[in-house]
């Protein structure tokens, strides 16, 4: 329950955009281990699928669907890149 709990705070957090990515990865930082990888989990799935829309709306060479693609697909990769980070710094044990 409390895993539930962790995860829907920090996605809150992230959907809400306080912040944005410095607040994210405070929060990250309180992760536990097993509630991190769920999170990485997800964040990856959202990477992949803004990955491919993002493919998809630069084939169409429109920009007004481009534009929200690229958004999301960066907006995506900068979370990816907190959580890899936090795991860097867990793995050097700090």
């Amino acid at each position: 329950m409390m895993k539930k709990f962790l995860l829907a705070s920090a996605l809150l957090l992230v959907l809400a955009g306080c912040g944005k990515y410095e607040v994210y990865e405070r929060n990250v930082h309180y992760l536990t281990s097993d509630t991190l990888q769920a999170e990485k989990a997800n964040v990856t799935e959202r990477y992949e699928k803004a990955r491919a829309a993002l493919i998809r709306a630069e084939a169409t060479g429109n920009f007004e669907l481009i534009r929200p693609a690229e958004a999301e697909f960066k907006d995506a990769q900068k979370q990816l890149k907190v959580i890899e980070d936090e795991e860097r710094r867990r793995a050097r044990g700090w």
